[in-house]
């Protein structure tokens, strides 16, 4: 097929990865600038582009890469194709962050998108049955963000039901193209992953979510499925400070605990590490008061006030005259050291990362950070305020951060780079306001990446774009030993240590099989032959290159060769040689052409052909990777072909044909396109492997849902409201197409495009009085591999006999039938009851067949295999012409 069909390889191919590089349209990823977007970015959008085959992909990438605009870019190529993007997300705050997104794609209008909380929107799901489900949410882009929260960061019932009912969605829903987006789909074990990945395998290949499967076994199901990415190449530099301690990997910052803290944590029974013991040294390793109090307790020492119709937290009188700048480090070792750090650094925005809120976290941070002279950041005009110390908090809780977004934008501000407006941003993990056991790497990666964006630094200088990341940890004594007893801080370190090893195995068997491997490997890695196969890029990505041969030819006064253009536009010489061996024309009225390496301009000449057509034929016509290549005699040799395709192909190969003038293909596809009103209408992608009938498309349940493709100008998908006129008219003519085969033939066969399956339409089985009376009584076409021996039998028998002669018979079936000796053939009549061709009077023609011969046939046929009846029954129904397709 390769040969004749412009198509993409299979994600089953062991050598998939490798196969999917050689094109042309994926290979030039690695060499794009970034203008709108960032070649990791770039090559998901071709990757999951209406064009190609591939309708699911997990978004393995590093927080700060730009998923999400990634996904937008993805939504905005299939705006034609198919209806409004469903986006889902854990809460409001992400909900925001993605309408601004949307907001900054140029022509991005957020009510493209429908955007829905995971919670609320599982518990639509479970009133909705299978049905409703299918109708409401087929043919859309699907983006699930944050797809790990689906099982962290709920409570256990609400993780349950909505995993259950996003399971439900993706399998229930056709046509969809599916994006998970995440940059820890691993946090606590390596296990995790798989729940994700089932949400877009296939029913019948779903992972065992309790045992990790071997190593092999896991390539080959995730092949062709996830997009990976951990680079910081488009971000900031990242440095980490601090010194290495005995057991653990990662840099830390450490600072000791004195007076009242220091105190309080010798009291915890730190041998006993149950979760109240855990809660407590965390809350105590934050900030210790004088009276020993700390977490809850400690909270009580911070005052409610409203304020403007909004509340206030601050610092009793007697901790505001107790606390001082220069005793905090008696309170809390880590809050004093973390001021340090700030105060050091005058000209750059700090953000504080910590995943308690109540307590001794946040708020009671925001509080200290008040009583030493910062003001709070609430979302104000950057351009109205004066420049001062401000900190601004960006939580879930929404009593403390009632507008996350706007203070997170003025943060982000470009006139706040060097923290001249908002100096401290004081960040949680969302919503999330309890201490967790289950202390992973996930999370401090997840942190440190809000400050490590793209773009995030590109209004600095650029000796200036670092990120200088500290790791508070608070220790008892001096100790190079990671235990709690020393510092709870370092245990929590090296717990996420052990637990990261096994994922980081899984990763990188990820990171060895992704389908963007090449895009991020060292340039001697590249095989020779990637990039070599431009077929499908010639059809879908030449636009630029085009404009930019036109652009060349144009201004050049001098006489231009194929390679003065190749070196100018780094591309390939086979590249532009196919370009402009398809034709591309000038404002002028000259095209230009190509005669041994050298560029001339001719006169382009019109063609008698239907103007509506002849302007497009030439970007169909170009080499014989191309459909019009697929040259039969007849519409009776194509069927072979076209029942391997997909789908998609079959799509392409119609609208080729229809541009090109090529009959032959047309007539194939007569009942799935019309001429209407002066242009070309198909509604080939809604076939479906039910509509062998077209009933489905003209009942009353029948929803559109923006399948149908006009040619208007180039190949255009017609909006929901137009297309339901279009489609009727279309299968009306279907039907009489029907009708009229019908009239001739009492059996003949429907070709179903949904599912490349032909199906027998015997009229010679209905109780044509019943029929009249119940329309469900008709026989609308069974599946030749669906008939029993008998029935498959009974329908062959016919077709041999229908209108031949005896000597045809024999024709048809060949040497086989000669082969049986007159002994083998002597059978008792009786037996050949079974089957009703032999005694019914519908098959006349088969009852005046002569005695032994009638044997004989009888013999024949029923020591044939199923395929070989189905073959014969299929090449005799082409050959007479006796099918149609749908």
């Amino acid at each position: 097929m390769e040969e004749f069909i412009p198509s993409y390889p299979i994600v089953s191919d062991n050598n998939f990865v490798d196969n999917l590089w050689k094109k042309k349209e994926f290979y030039e990823t690695r060499r794009i600038s970034k203008s709108r977007l960032y070649p990791h970015q770039e090559f998901v959008r071709r990757f999951m582009s209406p064009q190609t085959p591939y309708n699911n992909l997990l978004l393995f990438h590093n927080v700060g890469s730009g998923k999400t605009f990634t996904s937008i870019a993805v939504v905005e190529s299939h705006k034609s194709y198919k209806g409004r993007a469903l986006v889902l997300v854990r809460g409001r705050t992400s909900a925001d962050n993605f309408k601004d997104q949307i907001r900054k794609w140029p022509g991005g209008e957020v009510k493209d998108y429908e955007i829905k909380k995971y919670i609320s929107f599982a518990n639509k799901l479970k009133r909705l049955d299978d049905n409703q489900v299918i109708s409401s949410f087929s043919n859309r882009i699907m983006i699930m963000d944050e797809i790990h929260n689906l099982k962290h960061s709920m409570s256990d019932l609400d993780a349950e039901t909505v995993y259950g009912q996003m399971w439900r969605l993706s399998h229930l829903a056709r046509n969809c193209k599916i994006l998970l987006l995440s940059a820890t789909p691993m946090i606590d074990k390596a296990e995790e992953i798989l729940s994700i990945l089932n949400l877009i395998l296939g029913a019948d290949h779903q992972f065992d979510t309790s045992l990790f499967p071997t190593k092999d076994d896991f390539r080959k199901s995730i092949m062709g499925r996830i997009s990976y990415l951990n680079s910081n190449q488009h971000m900031a530099k990242v440095i980490e400070e601090g010194v290495t301690l005995e057991g653990c990997s990662v840099k830390v910052v450490p600072s000791y605990m004195k007076g009242y803290q220091l105190e309080a944590y010798k009291k915890i029974d730190i041998n006993n590490l149950d979760d109240s013991v855990y809660r407590n040294s965390i809350y105590c390793s934050l900030m210790t008061f004088w009276d020993g109090t700390y977490g809850a307790q400690a909270f009580t020492k911070i005052v409610r006030i409203k304020q403007d119709n909004k509340i206030k937290y601050t610092l009793d009188e007697e901790v505001a005259k107790r606390l001082r700048r220069d005793n905090l480090h008696l309170y809390s070792c880590k809050y004093s050291k973390m001021l340090d750090i700030i105060e050091s650094n005058k000209d750059m925005l700090a953000f504080v990362f910590c995943e308690e809120v109540k307590g001794t976290g946040l708020i009671m941070m925001s509080c200290i950070f008040e009583l030493f002279g910062y003001q709070l950041y609430d979302g104000e005009n950057i351009d109205e305020i004066d420049k001062s110390l401000r900190y601004t908090l960006y939580t879930g809780d929404t009593i403390a951060c009632s507008n996350p977004e706007k203070r997170l934008d003025g943060f982000r501000s470009p006139k706040n780079k060097y923290g001249e407006y908002v100096k401290i941003l004081l960040g949680s993990r969302i919503s999330r306001e309890s201490v967790s056991l289950t202390n992973n790497k996930s999370t401090i990666v997840q942190a440190i990446g809000r400050a490590v964006r793209s773009q995030s630094h590109d209004l600095l200088k650029v000796e200036e774009r670092s990120i200088h990341v500290y790791r508070h940890v608070a220790l008892a004594r001096k100790s190079n030993k990671c235990v709690p007893s020393v510092s709870i801080d370092m245990y929590k370190y090296l717990i996420s240590e052990e637990k990261s090893k096994r994922i980081e195995d899984v990763e990188n068997v990820i990171r060895s099989c992704c389908v963007d491997y090449y895009l991020n490997v060292d340039i001697t890695t590249i095989r020779n032959g990637f990039g070599d196969d431009i077929s499908t890029y010639l059809l879908w990505y030449c636009n630029d290159i085009e404009a930019s041969i036109r652009k060349i030819v144009t201004k050049s006064t001098d006489t231009l060769s194929i390679g003065a253009i190749s070196t100018l536009l780094n591309t390939k010489k086979s590249v532009l040689k196919a370009l402009i061996g398809k034709g591309i024309n000038l404002d002028n009225g000259t095209r230009i052409k190509e005669i041994k390496d050298m560029i001339h301009l001719d006169s382009v000449t019109t063609s008698n052909r239907d103007t509506h057509l002849s302007s497009f034929k030439q970007r169909i016509n170009t080499s014989t990777n191309y459909f019009t290549k697929v040259i039969y005699e007849d519409k009776r040799d194509l069927i072979y072909v076209v029942s391997s395709m997909t789908m998609s192909q079959k799509v392409h190969l119609l609208e080729s044909a229809i541009l090109s003038g090529n009959k032959n293909i047309s007539l194939f596809f007569e009942n799935s396109f019309d001429c209407i009103n002066d242009k070309y209408y198909h509604i080939l992608s809604y076939r479906t492997a039910e509509d062998n009938y077209s009933y489905s498309l003209s009942s009353e349940s029948f929803k559109a849902c923006m399948k149908t493709r006009v040619l208007d100008g180039a190949w255009k998908t017609v909006s929901a409201e137009d297309e339901l006129d279009i489609i009727q008219k279309i299968i009306s003519k279907s039907k009489r197409s029907r009708e009229i085969m019908e009239t001739r033939h009492k059996i003949y066969a429907i070709f179903s495009n949904g599912d490349n399956r032909f199906r027998i339409r015997n009229s010679l089985s209905e109780n044509k009085e019943k029929s009249l009376r119940d329309l469900r009584s008709i026989n609308r076409g069974r599946c030749i591999d669906s008939h029993s021996g008998p029935m498959m039998m009974d329908v062959l028998l016919y077709l041999l006999t229908h209108e031949t002669k005896q000597e045809s018979i024999m024709d048809t079936i060949g040497p086989t039938f000669y082969n049986f000796s007159d002994q083998e053939s002597v059978m008792d009549i009786k037996k050949m009851h079974t089957i009703k061709a032999f005694t019914d009077s519908k098959y006349d023609s088969l009852l005046l067949l002569p005695y032994n011969v009638k044997q004989k046939l009888y013999r024949w046929i029923t020591t044939r295999t199923k395929k070989e009846l189905a073959d014969i029954m299929i090449r005799i129904l082409i050959e007479n012409d006796m099918y149609i397709v749908n």
